[in-house]
């Protein structure tokens, strides 16, 4: 039984947010598997075209994943030449920024994703939705920082 109705409430968004996030998974793994990415190669595609080059703690830090767990995307999109890494002046870290190749293949995912999702919405449901999703990923992050 929950004490406070309150957490009921915040145990049901969470809940939601994680079946929400697990839809999406299933959702882009059909739409990108003919193509030969994950969704979480997609993420990192989309993130490198979006912001253009990052280092590995910077990408992971965006999209809130391990070290570890990054390695393994990076080192899958390099062996399919997707990506590449190009050592900063320092010496001690490397730039991650898209190929060619890379770039046009995230170019045929974004019209794979756009024609089964994008495509299917109203813009202006999608604008809201992402400022309201833009919202809660704070809220998260703060969350996890205070748990921390």
């Amino acid at each position: 039984m929950v004490d406070d109705p309150g957490d009921e409430v915040a145990i049901g968004i969470l809940f939601d947010v994680l079946v929400a996030h697990e839809r999406v998974g299933a959702l882009l793994r059909v739409i990108l598997q003919p193509l030969g990415l994950t969704p979480s190669e997609y993420a990192v595609t989309s993130l490198l075209i979006t912001a253009g080059p990052r280092t590995h703690g910077a990408i992971g830090q965006r999209l809130g994943i391990t070290r570890s767990t990054l390695s393994g995307l990076l080192t899958s999109l390099e062996r399919k030449e997707l990506i590449e890494r190009r050592p900063v002046e320092d010496g001690r870290s490397a730039l991650i920024m898209m190929t060619m190749s890379g770039r046009r293949l995230h170019r045929r995912a974004e019209r794979a994703v756009s024609r089964h999702w994008t495509e299917r919405q109203d813009p202006k449901s999608i604008k809201e939705t992402q400022r309201r999703l833009t919202w809660l990923i704070s809220r998260l992050e703060q969350a996890a920082d205070d748990v921390r």
